[in-house]
C-alpha cells in the first residue's frame, strides 16, 4: 500500500512534436491518415505538410523498359517498338507510355466490360461516394477550366442551329415536365404537345412502375424525356422537328436507361411501325452498316443529310 504522506503520483501527458520542425502541437498533428489500412495520427504539423504539399516536384525518371538504344520493350507482350509506344501527359510532364497501343486497347475494352457487370457497378458506386471523389468532383465544377470549357460547349451549340434548336427544346420541354412552365411557342410550333397538361398526360400514359410527376430530372433515379429515334438523327425543318417530338417518339425514360442507350437506333422491327416519323433524310430502312454509320456520326455530333441506298 502507498503510505498516506507520501506525495500523490500525476501522470503527464507528454504534448506531440512535429518530426521536421521538432514545434509543440497541444491540439495534435491535425488529423489522422491510413497506414496499412490502420488510422494512425500524423507525425507532422499541419504547416509543414502545406510546405511539402506546395514544393516543387522532382521530374520523373524514365521506365525501366526504356533501354539506352532508344528501343522500347511493351511490359504486357513483350513487343518492341524503335519509336516508342507514345506520351502521356504526368503532373504537367510527358512521360512514355509502357504498353503498346494493342495491349491498351484491350486494357480499355476489357475496363469497359468489366463497368457493365454486378461487380464493376458496385466499385463504381463504392469511388463515386468516397469523401475525396466528391471534394474532387466539387472542386472541378467551381474550376474555372470547367466553366470555359462549359462556355465552349455552349458557343458551338449557337454556331449550330440545330443543336441550339433542340437544346431550346428540350430546356422548355423538361420546364413543362417539372410545372414551372404551363406553354411554350416554340414546343407549340416544333412538336405536338400544345400545353404542359397535354405533355404530362402523354408522359403519364406511359409511366413505368416507379415514374411520378416529381421524380424528373437529370440525376439518377430519375426520368428523362426520351427519344426512340434520337434526336441527333433529325435536321433543324419544322417538319422533322414535328417528327423528332411527335408522341409516337417521345416517352418517359429512366435517366440510367437514357445513359446507356445514347444514340442507339430501336430494332428494325420498331423502325418499320415507325416509319412515318422517320427523319427525312431516311429514304428506307438502314442497314446495319449504314446504322453503325449512323450512331458513330451521332456520337460525334455530325448529321447525315441524306441516306442512299447501297
Amino acid at each position: 500500500m502507498q503510505d498516506p504522506a507520501s506525495p500523490s503520483l500525476t501522470y503527464v501527458i507528454p504534448v506531440p512534436r512535429c518530426s521536421q520542425c521538432t514545434r509543440k502541437c497541444p491540439d495534435g498533428m491535425g488529423g489522422r491518415t491510413t497506414l496499412q489500412g490502420v488510422y494512425v495520427e500524423f507525425s507532422t504539423c499541419l504547416i509543414c505538410r502545406e510546405r511539402q504539399r506546395k514544393r516543387p516536384k522532382a521530374p520523373h525518371a524514365a521506365p525501366k523498359s526504356h533501354s539506352d538504344d532508344g528501343c522500347r520493350v511493351c511490359t504486357s507482350c513483350k513487343k518492341e517498338c524503335t519509336d516508342g509506344f507514345g506520351v502521356r501527359r504526368l503532373h504537367g510532364e510527358e512521360v512514355p507510355l509502357r504498353q503498346c497501343i494493342d495491349c491498351r486497347q484491350a486494357n480499355a475494352k476489357k475496363q469497359r466490360l468489366f463497368r457493365d457487370t454486378p461487380p464493376g457497378k458496385a466499385s463504381q458506386k463504392k469511388t463515386q461516394a468516397l469523401p475525396n471523389t466528391v471534394m474532387l468532383k466539387k472542386k472541378h465544377n467551381n474550376s474555372e477550366k470547367h466553366r470555359s470549357s462549359q462556355r465552349k460547349r455552349m458557343a458551338e451549340k449557337r454556331q449550330d442551329p440545330v443543336q441550339w434548336l433542340l437544346m431550346k427544346i428540350q430546356q422548355k420541354t423538361a420546364t413543362m415536365a417539372t410545372g414551372i412552365q404551363k406553354s411554350s411557342n416554340t414546343v407549340k410550333k416544333y412538336t405536338e404537345f400544345k400545353s404542359a397538361n397535354d405533355l404530362m398526360s402523354h408522359m403519364e400514359s406511359l409511366f413505368e412502375a416507379g415514374m411520378t410527376t416529381t421524380n424528373h430530372g437529370k440525376l439518377k433515379g430519375h426520368w428523362h424525356v426520351g427519344h426512340r429515334i434520337a434526336r441527333c438523327m433529325y435536321t433543324g425543318s419544322t417538319s422533322d422537328m414535328k417528327k423528332c417530338w411527335s408522341k409516337a417518339n417521345v416517352f418517359p425514360q429512366w435517366a440510367v436507361d437514357n445513359w446507356r442507350a445514347g444514340v442507339k437506333l430501336p430494332p428494325d422491327d420498331v423502325l418499320i411501325e415507325m416509319r412515318p416519323y422517320w427523319p427525312d433524310s431516311w429514304t428506307h430502312l438502314p442497314t446495319p452498316m449504314q446504322r453503325k454509320v449512323l450512331e458513330t456520326r451521332g456520337t460525334n455530333k455530325q448529321r447525315v443529310w441524306r441516306l442512299t441506298k447501297k
